[in-house]
C-alpha cells in the first residue's frame, strides 16, 4: 500500500509540474510570437497599431497580427474604423478624422504615442490650460486642466518626468509626493 501511495503521489506531483511548465511556457511563447508578428509587419501597419493602441481590443489586435496579406490588413483597418463611426449614414467618419488629427498632433508635440501625455491628448484633446512646473526640488512636471473633458466634468491631470529623462507619466496621489521630488 505504501509503495502504491508513493507512486500516486509521484504521479500527482509529475502532473502538477507538467501543468506548471505548460502554464509558465505559454505566455512567453505567445509573447515571442506576438513580438515576431509585430517585427514582420510592414512599418505602416506597425505605426497604425501604435496609433490605435488605446482603441483596439486584445482580440482585434490578435486577429490583425494573424493576417498575412496587406489587402487583408487594409480591409481590417477599414472595418475597424467603420465599426467606430458615430454617424455611419454620412460619408465622413468624424471619429476617425479626429483620432488621426490628434495622433499627428500628439506625435508632433511629444514625439511619441506611447507616453501618458499622448494618451490623455488622444482621448480628451487639447487641455484648456497647460502649466509647466520648473522647480529645482522637483522633477519636470506638467499640469493639464480640462474644464469639461469628453468623458467627465472638470479634470486636472498631473504628469511628471522621473529622473528628468524619458517619457512623462501620470502622477497619482497614491504614488506619494516622494515620486515628484528630486531629493526625497
Amino acid at each position: 500500500m505504501n509503495g502504491n501511495s508513493n507512486r500516486r503521489s509521484f504521479v500527482a506531483l509529475l502532473v502538477l509540474a507538467t501543468i506548471a511548465l505548460v502554464l509558465l511556457a505559454t505566455p512567453g511563447d505567445a509573447a515571442k510570437k506576438t513580438k515576431q508578428q509585430l517585427a514582420d509587419l510592414p512599418a505602416k501597419y506597425r505605426i497604425w497599431l501604435q496609433s490605435v493602441n488605446l482603441l483596439i481590443t486584445k482580440e482585434e489586435r490578435k486577429a490583425f497580427l494573424e493576417l498575412e496579406k496587406d489587402y487583408q490588413r487594409d480591409a481590417f483597418i477599414e472595418r475597424f474604423w467603420d465599426f467606430r463611426d458615430p454617424y455611419p449614414q454620412t460619408t465622413r467618419n468624424e471619429f476617425k478624422e479626429r483620432w488621426r488629427n490628434r495622433s499627428e498632433e500628439a506625435l508632433s508635440m511629444f514625439g511619441r504615442l506611447d507616453e501618458d501625455r499622448s494618451s490623455v491628448y488622444l482621448l480628451n484633446g487639447s487641455p484648456e490650460a497647460r502649466i509647466e512646473v520648473k522647480c529645482t526640488e522637483l522633477w519636470p512636471i506638467e499640469v493639464w486642466y480640462y474644464r469639461r473633458s469628453e468623458h467627465a466634468g472638470e479634470v486636472l491631470v498631473m504628469f511628471f518626468q522621473k529622473g528628468g529623462l524619458g517619457p512623462f507619466r501620470i502622477w497619482y496621489p497614491t504614488d506619494g509626493t516622494d515620486e515628484l521630488m528630486r531629493y526625497p
